[in-house]
């Protein structure tokens, strides 16, 4: 069996995965082409009829799914997500296939739980943007018993709890491929019957906390949208969503400490203990009065070359380690796709409502693997009755 490979495709293929010109080289000496210099010349410009095989050997180079390879033109995608704010990045291919996959995930869900006659998730929408922030803050803390107290898997069972299915990924799928945190963060579907969080797990961790309750307030306030890369938290604007942020993870009861906060080593200290970024800790302090908004942009700007361009966030690495034990496979799954999600795939596999190739697209997990991974859904299941 042969297959053409279009040269828009290869060309399109190299360029999103990021590869330089290089890649032919390695391209040509695994399909054993070194001596062959105008085959190299005729794939770039004309395309070449390859065996499956060939194919395989090529998106294994580029770390790309090997059915992109056989499209006849490059894909398009539509992300019909709102962004917030001009990121530092524009979306990738990749990002733009990673949002689509949420919607699918989510346009399941909610064709399920309306089969089950189940309720609409009640809190999508059920806040209006003209809403005091400190009205906002008390409502997560009260309602939904979010605090600063909790981590990110605190937050996750308890949102999860309340319906909403709360995604945490740093790859594309089960390729190479890292999702960028320079692209986006995280991002928010709100939909009422299946409403999505979706994580940038590539982040750092203090920053994957204050996403969490950034995509929340979008959730409450029934807005869709990627929240993607601020490089300057100190912009004169700032959305609903930042500021309940910071003031669930940094609460009013914390100004005291707060006010004794004289340098950015006091601060980066304070941050550490508190699981929270040292810029959202500058932030805060600029926006309840203990320091000037020129001496907030000195610290900043400071930050900024000592501890993310000099030697990187040292502190938030080690936690992120300190913070992703060695865990089983299906937690990864529940992890990557959700709790609420996963489950209902796998038990519905178990039960013979879906298919094994379904579920194997839906949670990204391989057909022969499917059936062993509902059995102990299942079981877990009857476990906890």
């Amino acid at each position: 069996m042969r297959i053409f490979v279009s040269a828009k495709t290869i060309n399109w293929a190299i360029e999103v995965t990021g590869q330089g010109e290089d890649v032919w080289q390695r391209i040509a000496k695994r399909l054993q082409k070194e001596s062959k210099p105008e085959w190299v010349k005729i794939f770039k410009t004309k395309g070449q009829l390859l065996t499956l095989r060939q194919v395989e050997i090529i998106a294994k180079v580029l770390g790309i799914p090997p059915m992109f390879l056989t499209l006849p033109t490059p894909p398009s995608i539509d992300v019909s997500l709102p962004m917030f704010r001009k990121g530092k990045k524009p979306l990738s291919f990749y990002s733009k296939l990673t949002i689509g996959d949420a919607f699918e995930k989510s346009s399941w869900m909610a064709e399920r739980r309306q089969y089950f006659e189940q309720s609409p998730t009640y809190i999508v929408g059920i806040l209006k943007e003209e809403k005091e922030i400190d009205a906002v803050v008390q409502y997560i803390e009260e309602e939904l018993g979010i605090s600063y107290k909790d981590n990110i898997s605190s937050m996750v069972k308890k949102l999860e709890r309340f319906g909403v299915l709360v995604m945490r990924r740093r790859r594309f799928r089960n390729t190479r491929i890292k999702l960028s945190p320079e692209e986006f963060r995280g991002f928010a579907i709100a939909d009422k019957w299946a409403p999505v969080i979706f994580i940038n797990a590539s982040d750092a961790y203090v920053a994957q906390r204050f996403t969490v309750v950034h995509e929340l307030v979008h959730i409450l306030l029934g807005k869709s949208g990627v929240s993607p890369y601020v490089d300057n938290i100190l912009a004169e604007h700032e959305d609903m969503s930042n500021m309940v942020s910071e003031n669930i993870l940094v609460p009013i009861s914390e100004n005291k400490r707060l006010r004794n906060l004289r340098s950015l080593v006091d601060i980066v200290e304070y941050a550490r203990k508190k699981y929270v970024s040292p810029g959202v800790v500058i932030h805060v302090l600029w926006h309840r009065g203990f320091i000037t908004q020129s001496k907030a942009k000195r610290l900043f700007s400071q930050y900024k070359r000592q501890w993310i361009e000099g030697f990187q966030d040292d502190y938030t690495q080690r936690i992120e380690q300190k913070s992703s034990p060695k865990v089983r496979y299906i937690v990864r799954l529940r992890v990557e796709n959700s709790y609420s999600l996963t489950n209902a795939v796998l038990l519905d596999v178990y039960s013979g409502r879906i298919s094994e190739h379904d579920a194997s697209r839906l949670i990204h997990l391989s057909p022969d693997k499917v059936s062993h991974y509902a059995k102990i859904a299942y079981e877990e299941m009857l476990s906890s009755v």
